[in-house]
C-alpha cells in the first residue's frame, strides 16, 4: 500500500506525463488532492530528526509565499492566480511524505527505474506518431531532431546516474546498456546543455569510482567505446553536429543573440524597484494584465524568463526562494555518501550545472524527483554513518 501511494502521488505530480486524454482543467483538483496528502505528512514529520533538508525546503517555501505577495503588490496579480501558478513548485514537500511513510531505498530505486523506462517509451512513441499529439508540452523540430518535452523527464537522468554508478560497482551488463539508452533519449531531445552536463558528470563519476587496475581500465575503455559508438551512428552524429552548428551561429550573433537581449531586459528593465532583488517580481499566471504582459514579451520579442535559468528564477521568483532551492541542492551535492549513493550527489550537481542556462532545476514535474533524491540522500547518509560507526 505504501508503494502504491508513492506511485499515485508521482503520477499526480507529473499529471500522468501530460497525457492529452486528461483535461488540463482537472490539474488544479488533482494538485490540491496530492498536496493535501503531502501537507498532512509534512505536519506529522515536524521535529523528526535526520530531515537534513527541511530547513532549506521551508526557506524555499517561505520565498514562494513572499513572491505571491510581491506579484500582488508590484504587479496587481491576484493571490489566487499566483498561488495556483506555483502548483508545480510545491511538490518538493513529497520529501516529507516519504519520511512519514518510511519508504525503503530499494523500493524507491525500482520506482525511479520504472518511471525512467516509461518516460523513454512515451518519448519514442510520441516521436513515432508525430504530428499527432499524445502529450501536452512543447515539441520543436530543429537541431536535426524532434525535441519533445514531456513531464517526468527528471526520472530519466536520475535513473541514468543510478545505473552508471551501479554498473561500476556490480558490473552487470544490462545496467550500462540501459544507461546508454537513457542517454540516447536525452541526446534525441537536442538539448546541448543537458547533454554536455551528463557527459561531464559521467566522466567525473568514472574518475571517482574506478580504482587503478587493468580490469578497471578495460572496463572504462569498453564503456567509452560504447558511448562513442552510439554517438557515431548517422542519426545521432547529425544531432550533435546540428547542436554544434547552432552554438556557433549563436556566438556569431553577439549582442543580437536572443539570450543576450533577454538577459538585458530581465536584469535592467524588468525590476521596477529594489524588492524585485529580494522577493522577485512574481510568477506570472492566470488571466490578469501581468500575465498578459509577460505573454506579450514572449509573442513579440521571444523573451522567456525561464531561458535564463537560475538568473531568471532570481528576478521573477526571488532571492529567498532561490537560496532555499540552491541550499538543498548544494547540500545534496556535497554530503558524503557511500559509493552506491554517489549517483545522488551527481544528480544534484547535474541539475545545478545545466540550470545556469536552462530551467531544468524548476521544470514542471522535476520537484517530485528532487524530493525523492533528497530523501534517498537522507537514507544513504544514515547508512554511511552507521558503517563508519561499526568500523570504528
Amino acid at each position: 500500500m505504501k508503494q502504491a501511494g508513492v506511485v499515485i502521488l508521482i503520477l499526480l505530480s507529473i499529471h500522468f506525463w501530460g497525457y492529452v486524454g486528461i483535461n488540463p482543467s482537472l490539474y488544479s483538483l488533482t494538485n490540491l488532492l496530492a498536496l493535501g496528502i503531502m501537507g498532512i505528512s509534512m505536519v506529522r514529520t515536524l521535529g523528526t530528526p535526520n530531515l537534513r533538508f527541511s530547513s532549506f525546503i521551508f526557506l524555499y517555501l517561505f520565498g514562494i509565499i513572499l513572491n505571491i505577495l510581491s506579484a500582488k503588490i508590484n504587479n496587481g496579480q491576484s493571490l489566487r492566480d499566483t498561488t495556483f501558478s506555483f502548483f508545480n513548485y510545491y511538490f518538493i514537500i513529497f520529501y516529507f511524505y516519504l519520511h512519514d511513510k518510511k519508504i525503503s531505498r530499494k523500493d524507491l530505486e525500482v520506482i525511479i527505474l520504472v518511471f525512467a523506462v516509461l518516460y523513454s517509451i512515451f518519448y519514442l512513441w510520441q516521436e513515432e506518431v508525430f504530428p499527432r499529439r499524445l502529450f501536452h508540452g512543447s515539441i520543436y523540430s530543429n537541431r536535426g531532431t524532434l525535441r519533445i518535452r514531456i513531464e517526468g523527464n527528471g526520472f530519466l537522468m536520475l535513473a541514468y546516474f543510478m545505473l552508471l554508478t551501479k554498473f561500476l560497482l556490480q558490473r552487470k551488463i544490462w545496467q550500462i546498456v540501459l544507461a546508454v539508452i537513457f542517454f540516447v533519449i536525452l541526446l534525441k531531445g537536442g538539448f546541448r546543455t543537458l547533454t554536455a552536463g551528463a557527459i561531464l558528470l559521467s566522466g567525473l563519476t568514472l574518475l571517482i569510482m574506478v580504482k587503478y587496475s587493468p580490469v578497471n581500465y578495460l572496463m572504462i575503455v569498453i564503456v567509452t567505446v560504447l558511448f562513442i559508438g552510439v554517438l557515431q551512428l548517422p542519426g545521432y552524429s547529425y544531432i550533435i553536429n546540428s547542436m554544434i552548428n547552432t552554438t556557433e551561429e549563436q556566438q556569431e550573433q553577439g549582442d543580437e543573440y536572443i539570450r543576450h537581449q533577454q538577459y538585458e531586459y530581465f536584469t535592467e528593465a524588468y525590476p521596477k524597484n529594489s524588492s524585485y532583488y529580494i522577493v522577485g517580481g512574481g510568477l506570472p499566471g492566470g488571466y490578469g494584465p501581468y500575465a498578459d504582459y509577460m505573454g506579450l514579451l514572449v509573442e513579440q520579442y521571444g523573451f522567456y524568463w525561464v531561458d535564463l535559468g537560475l538568473i531568471g528564477f532570481y528576478f521573477v521568483i526571488g532571492l529567498i526562494a532561490l537560496l532555499g532551492l540552491l541550499g538543498y541542492s548544494l547540500k545534496g551535492v556535497f554530503l558524503k555518501l557511500p559509493p552506491d549513493g554517489l549517483y545522488l550527489n551527481m544528480y544534484f550537481a547535474y541539475l545545478i550545472i545545466v540550470s545556469v542556462t536552462t530551467m531544468e532545476i524548476y521544470r514542471p514535474g522535476i520537484f517530485v524527483v528532487q524530493a525523492i533524491g533528497l530523501y534517498l540522500i537522507d537514507i544513504a547518509r544514515d547508512e554511511y554513518k552507521e558503517l563508519n560507526y561499526q568500523s570504528e
